[in-house]
Order: C-alpha cells, then sequence, then structure tokens
C-alpha cells in the first residue's frame, strides 16, 4: 500500500511539473513576446524550465535509491539536463540566425540571385581545373554544353 501511494504522488509530481513546463512555454496575456528575438529568448527560457522541472522529478525518484545507484541516476538527470539546456540555446541561436538572414534578404530586396550562364561555365570550367587526367575530356563537355568554341 505504501509503495502504491508513493508511486502516485510520483506520478502527480511528474503530471504538475509537466503542467508548469507547459504552462510557461506557452506565455500567454501581457508577457507575450512582440519581437523575434523575444520569442527565442522566452522559448529558450521555457526550454530551460522545462529541463529544470525534469531535472527536480528525476532526483526525486532517485531518492529511495541506494548509494551508488543514487548516484548514477542523480548523474543521468544532471546530465540529461544539462544536455537539454545545452540543446536550447543551441536552438535559440539557430533561430535567431535564420532571423537575421531572412531580414538581410528582406533588406536587401533580394535572394541570391541564381548564377547566369557564364557563372555557371567558370564553375564548371573550375571543376575541371581539378580533375587531373580528365581535364581535356571535362573542359570540352564543358565548352559543348554551354556552346562555347
Amino acid at each position: 500500500m505504501h509503495r502504491w501511494i508513493s508511486g502516485r504522488r510520483m506520478v502527480v509530481a511528474l503530471a504538475l511539473a509537466g503542467a508548469f513546463a507547459a504552462a510557461g512555454g506557452l506565455a500567454i496575456g501581457k508577457d507575450t513576446a512582440r519581437t523575434p528575438e523575444k520569442r527565442a529568448e522566452a522559448a529558450m527560457e521555457a526550454k530551460i524550465d522545462r529541463a529544470q522541472a525534469a531535472y527536480a522529478t528525476a532526483r526525486k525518484k532517485c531518492g529511495d535509491a541506494k548509494t551508488d545507484a543514487r548516484k548514477a541516476c542523480v548523474h543521468k538527470a544532471r546530465v540529461d539536463r544539462d544536455a537539454a539546456i545545452r540543446l536550447a540555446k543551441i536552438e535559440k541561436v539557430r533561430e535567431l540566425n535564420a532571423l537575421k538572414e531572412k531580414e538581410e534578404e528582406r533588406r536587401t530586396g533580394q535572394a541570391e540571385k541564381p548564377l547566369s550562364d557564364a557563372g555557371k561555365f567558370a564553375a564548371a570550367k573550375a571543376r575541371c581545373e581539378m580533375m587531373g587526367p580528365d581535364r581535356d575530356r571535362c573542359l570540352a563537355e564543358a565548352k559543348q554544353r554551354f556552346h562555347k568554341t
């Protein structure tokens, strides 16, 4: 009976931790981030909060274990938390970099222009220069493909 109660308490604790973590990620109301940078920061903080909550519940779960097993359990929980935090930070940086690229494209008014035929021929010619013994055949094919004589 006692194990069932402690197991039930664990389920309730995990459910509450998940609910609080999920609510932290929604950010409904006046605190809603208005700029993309603030949204990225808020998303990272929510992920870190979820990782901290998962770590706390995992540590409580490890509390009943014996010494060596408890140390291993706590170490695994700590490693999982640290990995989740690092991943959240990496995702934030990636999102901010994507936003910067998008802003740069919008600011310049154009994305990268596709290569012209002359540019494509120059790239093919450069590739052929590295071919070694097949260089002459490659150059002939490139000239034929781009109608160069």
